[in-house]
């Protein structure tokens, strides 16, 4: 039950700053501001933002190093070999 809350508290924190990019202009500082105007994200936007930055970043070779290593634990452990 408590991941089903956590889940449903992301999901809307990230609907809430989705529609806040509908409302609040865009703009950086270098030097000065610099406006970048109003910058919607929809929907396609938004999916893509949740799955580019796993493939963008180390996360997968991370990931398979960590499932490897667990792996690689249970058949020590199912095996026997941990224990001596």
């Amino acid at each position: 039950m408590k991941k089903n809350k956590l889940f449903k508290i992301l999901a809307i924190t990230m609907l809430i700053i989705t529609l806040l990019t509908w409302f609040i202009p865009a703009g950086n500082y270098s030097g000065e501001f610099v406006d970048g105007g109003i910058q919607r994200l929809g929907f396609v936007d938004f999916c893509q933002y949740l799955v580019l930055p796993f493939f963008q970043s180390m996360f997968i070779e991370v990931l398979l190093f960590l499932l490897s290593v667990g792996a690689f634990y249970g058949v020590l452990s199912k095996t026997g070999v941990y224990k001596n």
